[in-house]
């Protein structure tokens, strides 16, 4: 998360005690606080560190010389609104002002603005990239204040659509074999055989020869008939998997962004024919 550098002068000692109880009272954590007074020998050091404009470190060590504590610190940007409202609410010192009547503070992050009113300095932070102070009033306009011969850049930034293509699986196509047993039924007939022992009677009168007296065996088999099966397969048909591909166009619909610079000129030695005088640079001239 960004933070944002307070420096602010007061009077009186008190007074910076009851504004850090009433932070502190609101939640507001006030990161690598110090109090610098006249003991402290290195207040330009400690402020060029911070990144206070140059000008503001001179007047700041003016007012310290004076006897006026000053706070700095850095609060998170969540909290910087409502440290700006109570550092307002304590009377501040402005000590761009020879009589120090007015009140203002300093809020830096890289910024260096001017402005007439610490929570117009604040809001005014966010648009700006440049380190500096703020004072206070009713005007919220911010402006910026550079040094001679200190350039600022403003990047300007266009973005490129770039379409490729990567694969996505869709789902697709399961095929499994399994086997089912059918029951069958088939009719086929048997052939059963039984042999019969039996004795008959023969006429009384028939005459026996020298053979029927021969001892022998006779032996008859029976045969009967099972029922034998006999499985053979055969294909009846085949199922046949297979992807075919295909191409298509597909037109894709994006947003691109890209910044663009307005110039004010607020010299009131040149006229101006546009809105406002405000002119808008033309990417496609920034090169000539």
């Amino acid at each position: 998360m960004a933070q944002y550098t307070i420096v602010t002068m007061f009077k009186e000692r008190n007074v910076v005690d009851k504004v850090i109880a009433e932070l502190q009272s609101a939640g507001i954590v006030l990161h690598d606080q110090r109090l610098l007074n006249r003991s402290d020998g290195n207040i330009e050091t400690e402020l060029a560190s911070r990144n206070v404009d140059s000008d503001d470190i001179r007047r700041y060590s003016r007012g310290v010389e004076k006897g006026y504590p000053l706070l700095v610190g850095r609060v998170d940007e969540a909290d910087l609104d409502r440290t700006v409202d109570i550092l307002d609410n304590h009377g501040p010192v402005d000590m761009r002002d020879d009589a120090d009547l007015t009140t203002s503070g300093t809020v830096s992050s890289d910024t260096t603005t001017t402005g007439t009113g610490m929570a117009a300095a604040a809001a005014g932070l966010r648009d700006v990239n440049t380190t500096g102070t703020a004072a206070t009033g009713a005007d919220r306009d911010v402006t910026a204040r550079r040094e001679p011969g200190r350039e600022e850049v403003i990047p300007i930034v266009e973005e490129q659509i770039a379409v490729g293509k990567r694969a996505v699986e869709r789902g697709g196509v399961r095929v499994r074999s399994y086997v089912v047993e059918t029951p069958v039924e088939e009719t086929v007939r048997l052939r059963d055989e039984t042999v019969h022992v039996e004795r008959r009677n023969v006429a009384p009168d028939r005459p026996a020869s020298e053979a029927d007296f021969q001892e022998r065996t006779l032996e008859v088999t029976e045969t009967d008939e099972e029922a034998v099966v006999a499985k053979k397969a055969r294909v009846t048909e085949e199922v046949v998997v297979r992807k075919d591909v295909a191409e298509h166009e597909k037109k894709i619909s994006d947003t691109v962004r890209r910044t663009e610079v307005e110039v004010e000129n607020t010299r009131a030695d040149v006229a101006s024919d546009r809105v406002a005088g405000t002119e808008r640079i033309d990417r496609s001239r920034t090169d000539t």
